[in-house]
């Protein structure tokens, strides 16, 4: 870092040498934006002037429109902003807590409705007075005058109206109070929240913009009968939509229509772990191929498209492309995934006839890729069986993706969401497990070696990180993984665990003292720190026996059961580890050697079936159930049967007799 740089940074002024690469776009807008440091809230308070806070990131698209309508060349604006505000600039994949606090501030402002670009007005000392997402410039320029102009004369008023709001926002954080037992209230009353909210025509819940919800989906899925059901249907509707992308895998953020037709484009890593881990589990459950064609996709777009140099995955690839547009390149929103009749004709060849019918392509203008018809009425319209059809669609896709990789691709942010990376490694193990798939598994392996020599940073990161340690564990029975997933609980439990849950602090290092324990916990873009806790915890004790750890997670189910009761969409993830409470947990342990066909048989078996919790051991040689006995102290009396790979299946200290025979244990676990 030159000297120029350093004295700009430590004055707070924004650098186009800022790791950030959202930050480094803005580095030559008209208005002069100022970092997240200690020196420009000193500056805000020396000058008594309001802070304007903007929270984005490189791939949102609204973010990006922002920026070129009211940020990098309006003068009036960049006038106002520069002259009457502080205006702070923040990254919220560098500064998760600060997005988290504020953003709940402009939930409550507008009644549950908040997106990015976040747009706050703060106090000197931080405190909000007025927060929306996107604005047009006019609407920008209004609001900052008038908030200016009432800040000078008589700001009462407003201090009234931020105290009012925070309020608010304080009464949803403090829902979550203890209590001394809990019952599956919330279970069913999200349950019936999902069931009201369900598009029955078109797949997912609520009305447009559509969200993936992946927790959701997850949450019915663990569930049986209708509720299963529309997760399944949901899946399989979305599979066959433009936010599925067609060609290259993986999924959109949202569409802004119920149909799923017209996708806001970006591809967040959360999303597609997310999504991929629910494939994954639809497949288990009912074997159907598709959910296997989609869960891969997703993992090879990822693993193609996101993994950087380093080992890890960048946070997103952004919606917008280069194109030429009145004869100079300008960024257009996803003109990358779109084809015209012509282009799609070209690239088919032999079946352009069927690609462009299949995917509903007119004449005129660009158009989004999707299935526009039933699979049976292309077979029937073309003489094809169903084999034929899937290999011409093949291999039309090829020849698309080979004609869009020549197309300037959308941006990827290179940002490493701790959190995130954690999760895709979670997809890539389970999936891995689920189809037999040593390269997932490798691929698993090799980033989660990488990702550790990154220092968690939130209580999401610690959260996330373990349930990796432990997807990897079961994916390869490499002791060491075990242990480091428990000695990292450990560290997380005596580093976060205050009151019955793990304190996330809205980042004692980011945010005001004031402002901190602001925020509730909730599962959005990715499972909030307690609820991927809570079922790390049960899933320990379930390995190990730890009654200290089942304790803990009842203890997180208890301090949130108020919020689970009060507002159930909120944590669709935590209600889904209430739910397994009711089923017992099983523990699988089988000694053998995992290359050899008899405990494949029975692997196959485990990893084919499916349950709320479950864990799996495998030990080969005494001195391995040796060195597990310290962790899983059930395994030190365990013997195989004979010299045959044997299954032990284990309800907390009790254990059924030993199994050889992979149909008896298939009918043991489907009890």
């Amino acid at each position: 870092m030159n000297r120029l740089v350093l004295v700009l940074f430590l004055f707070g002024a924004l650098s186009s040498h800022a790791e950030s690469a959202y930050l480094r776009d803005h580095a030559s807008d008209a208005v002069k934006w100022q970092v997240w440091s200690d020196a420009t809230f000193a500056k805000a308070q020396s000058e008594h002037k309001l802070v304007f806070l903007s929270i984005g990131y490189s791939g949102c698209h609204w973010c990006h429109v922002m920026q070129e309508e009211s940020f990098k060349s309006n003068a009036e604006i960049a006038a106002v902003l520069n002259a009457r505000y502080v205006p702070v600039l923040v990254d919220r994949e560098e500064m998760p807590d600060v997005d988290a606090t504020y953003i709940a501030f402009v939930e409550a402002m507008n009644k549950g409705s908040a997106g990015w670009p976040a747009t706050l007005i703060l106090t000197p000392e931080l405190s909000p007075l007025a927060g929306a997402s996107y604005l047009k410039p006019d609407a920008l320029k209004r609001a900052l005058v008038s908030v200016a102009d009432e800040w000078t004369k008589d700001p009462s008023a407003l201090l009234a109206n931020g105290a009012s709001a925070l309020a608010a926002v304080r009464a949803a954080a403090e829902q979550s109070g203890p209590v001394s037992a809990v019952s599956q209230e919330p279970v069913f009353a999200l349950a019936a929240r999902l069931r009201n909210a369900y598009d029955r025509e078109n797949g997912g819940f609520g009305s447009a913009p559509k969200f993936l919800q992946p927790m959701a989906i997850d949450f019915l899925l663990r569930r049986d009968g209708t509720d299963r059901d529309m997760a399944l249907e949901t899946l399989r509707k979305l599979a066959r939509t433009a936010v599925h992308d067609q060609v290259g895998g993986g999924f959109h953020r949202y569409t802004v229509d119920a149909e799923w037709h017209q996708p806001h484009f970006e591809k967040m890593l959360g999303d597609q772990a997310l999504m991929a881990i629910v494939y994954t589990e639809a497949w288990v459950i009912g074997k159907d191929s598709l959910d296997e064609r989609v869960a891969r996709d997703t993992l090879d777009y990822a693993l193609r498209a996101l993994k950087l140099p380093n080992g890890l995955f960048a946070a997103n690839e952004g919606a917008d492309s280069i194109t030429p547009v009145g004869g100079s390149p300008q960024l257009v929103e996803g003109v990358y995934y779109t084809w015209t009749q012509e282009e799609l004709r070209r690239v088919a060849w032999k079946n352009a006839d069927l690609a462009v019918y299949y995917f509903g392509v007119g004449k005129s203008g660009a158009h989004f890729i999707w299935p526009h018809v039933a699979d049976a009425d292309a077979m029937k319209r073309f003489s094809l069986t169903k084999e034929q059809l899937q290999s011409k669609l093949d291999d039309v896709i090829k020849r698309m993706q080979l004609v869009r990789s020549h197309r300037p691709e959308p941006r990827r942010d290179t940002n490493v969401v701790l959190a995130a990376n954690a999760l895709m490694i979670s997809a890539l193990a389970r999936a891995g497990v689920a189809f037999g798939d040593d390269h997932y598994v490798y691929e698993a392996q090799q980033s989660l070696r990488n990702l550790e020599t990154s220092k968690p940073a939130t209580a999401e990161d610690h959260a996330c990180l373990v349930q990796a340690l432990l997807d990897v564990y079961e994916a390869t029975y490499a002791a060491p993984w075990l242990e480091r997933a428990i000695a990292l609980q450990q560290k997380m439990d005596d580093a976060l665990w205050s009151g019955g849950a793990m304190r996330y602090a809205s980042g004692s290092r980011n945010v005001p003292s004031a402002l901190r324990e602001l925020v509730a916990d909730r599962d959005a873009d990715l499972p909030a720190a307690n609820s991927v806790a809570a079922m790390n915890l049960l899933r320990i004790a379930t390995l190990t026996g730890s009654a200290a750890a089942r304790t803990k997670a009842d203890a997180i189910l208890r301090s949130y059961f108020g919020q689970m009761t009060a507002a159930p969409t909120t944590l669709p993830a935590l209600a889904s580890v209430l739910a397994a409470t009711v089923s017992p947990a099983r523990e699988v342990i089988i000694l053998g050697n995992p290359a050899n066909d008899d405990a494949k048989a029975l692997l196959r078996v485990v990893r084919e079936s499916f349950a709320p919790v479950r864990s799996l051991v495998v030990a080969n040689t005494e001195a391995e159930r040796g060195k597990l006995a310290g962790y899983i102290p059930l395994i030190a009396e365990m013997k195989p049967a004979g010299d045959k790979a044997t299954a032990y299946v284990c309800i907390g200290t009790e254990c059924k007799s030993p199994i050889v025979d992979p149909a008896k244990l298939a009918a043991v676990l489907s009890e």
